[in-house]
C-alpha cells in the first residue's frame, strides 16, 4: 500500500491479487460509492478507481493483480480501508 497527501486529499493505492475486478468494485458499491460516467466510483467524500487486471505468475500460479486507488481526507480513508480491508480478506489453505 503507498500513500501520498495533497490539500487534505490522500491517496491510497491497494495492489490485490487473486480477487476479480468486479468483486472489487462490488466491495467498494457496497462501502458507499456509485459509478459515474467515467467509470470512478464516488461517494460523499471520497472516490476509488479500479485498474486493469494484469497477470501475475508465483511459481506455478498465475493470479490476477488490480490496484485500487482511493482518494478523499485522511480522517475518512482510515476507517474506510480497514472497512475495505475486512472485506477484501482472503483465508489461505
Amino acid at each position: 500500500m503507498s500513500s501520498v497527501n495533497l490539500n487534505n486529499q490522500e491517496t491510497q493505492k491497494i495492489q490485490l491479487q487473486g480477487i476479480a475486478q468486479w468483486e472489487l468494485r462490488q466491495i467498494i458499491e457496497q462501502l458507499g460509492a456509485e459509478k459515474d460516467k467515467e467509470g470512478i466510483l464516488k461517494a460523499k467524500q471520497w472516490q476509488a478507481h479500479v485498474s486493469d487486471e494484469t497477470k501475475v505468475t508465483l511459481g506455478s500460479l498465475t493470479l490476477q493483480s488490480t490496484t485500487v486507488t482511493f482518494v478523499g481526507p485522511t480522517e475518512v480513508l482510515e476507517p474506510l480501508l480497514l472497512e475495505f480491508r475486512k472485506k477484501t480478506l482472503r483465508g489461505g489453505g
